[in-house]
């Protein structure tokens, strides 16, 4: 555990956020702070994590003294996400106490009970906090030479993509700022990677991975971006997202309703015009009689741009994930010409 070593778990759990009691008996948390922790160790890597843990533990490593050390700057990087994750699930669970004649609720005179609604808002302001201090430790790690973190499995991931960085990305989609969000949608980038790009490009699929800037790069980034992120909302919970990001999915965000899930028809809604875009993209990008990317030799941006005026394209759904336009199969799209009266 990277807490408690002095046996002032509580003290230190205070130090860094300012909103839990010292007094508290840190036994109470000992547990979630596992489980947050384990939950850290998965999105920066086991290497990451225990060279901050071995540090922790060393003589040199004083909780109670602000360094500004890297090795010690690493540690509290690490703590933050953790102590806040911990937090989060210790106040959700201790709503009620839990006694042999079932749940109870026990206050004392001078105490109320917080509404739903207070009690909501505390969770979105807890979770969010949460992801900005994943946001400052990958901005750490990023920053900072450190060899576990270069070598981790996600940085390995993200040398696999064609969007390498979190300003690559936010030029197509905003993150907000968020590395927690941008290193949380690798997996799905390198899937439209694999599923939509690979077939299109065929043989210069390698040359397009280790030519990130070239024109083929480019054309495909757009569509990889907005495809990737209709992909995640799909299949993640949209309690996964930050705050800012999660707003956009919901029809209202003001007032009481903040953070609450957004309704399916808004969620659909959302989802079917991001979907679109990412369709206008991969039309825009590829030449339907060969399905393959627009920038290579024989094509360039003004020869497709006078295709395009003399033969407008219409970006229908094919519902049967294939299309006679398309050689590559299960693409998802089919590009057939629309007559224009």
């Amino acid at each position: 555990m990277i807490f408690n070593k002095t046996k002032k778990g509580s003290a230190e759990l205070y130090n860094l956020t300012g909103t839990w009691y010292k007094a508290n008996d840190f036994t109470g948390i000992s547990e979630d702070i596992v489980l947050a922790q384990n939950e850290v160790v998965k999105l920066i890597g086991k290497a990451t994590f225990d060279r901050a843990h071995s540090r922790y533990m060393t003589d040199e490593y004083d909780p109670e003294v602000s360094s500004d050390d890297p090795e010690d700057m690493l540690v509290r990087r690490v703590q933050l996400p953790v102590a806040y994750k911990a937090m989060h699930h210790f106040y959700q669970r201790n709503l009620v106490s839990h006694e042999d004649s079932g749940r109870k609720v026990k206050i004392s005179e001078n105490e109320k009970l917080p509404w739903a609604w207070q009690i909501e808002k505390d969770d979105a302001v807890l979770r969010d906090t949460f992801f900005r201090t994943l946001d400052e430790l990958y901005l750490f790690l990023e920053q900072t030479d450190i060899k576990e973190w270069k070598d981790s499995p996600l940085r390995t991931q993200q040398q696999q993509s064609i969007l390498r960085t979190l300003d690559q990305f936010e030029s197509i989609y905003p993150l907000d700022g968020s590395f927690y969000t941008f290193y949380t949608l690798i997996p799905f980038i390198l899937e439209v990677q694999q599923r939509f790009v690979r077939p299109i490009a065929g043989d210069r699929y390698m040359s397009l991975l280790s030519n990130i800037d070239s024109d083929m790069a480019l054309a495909a980034r757009r569509f990889v971006a907005l495809k990737a992120m209709v992909i995640a909302v799909q299949r993640l919970s949209v309690s996964v997202f930050p705050i800012g990001i999660s707003q956009r999915f919901t029809d209202s965000f003001q007032g009481k309703g903040a953070g609450k899930t957004p309704s399916t028809d808004a969620l659909k809604f959302y989802l079917s015009a991001l979907d679109h875009q990412a369709a206008t993209a991969l039309e825009e990008t590829t030449i339907p009689e060969t399905n393959s990317f627009l920038f290579n030799n024989e094509y360039d941006r003004n020869t497709r741009y006078r295709r395009m005026q003399g033969n407008p394209l219409e970006m229908e759904r094919d519902d049967t994930g294939t299309s006679p336009r398309y050689d590559a199969p299960a693409l998802g799209y089919g590009i057939r010409p629309h007559i224009s009266a």
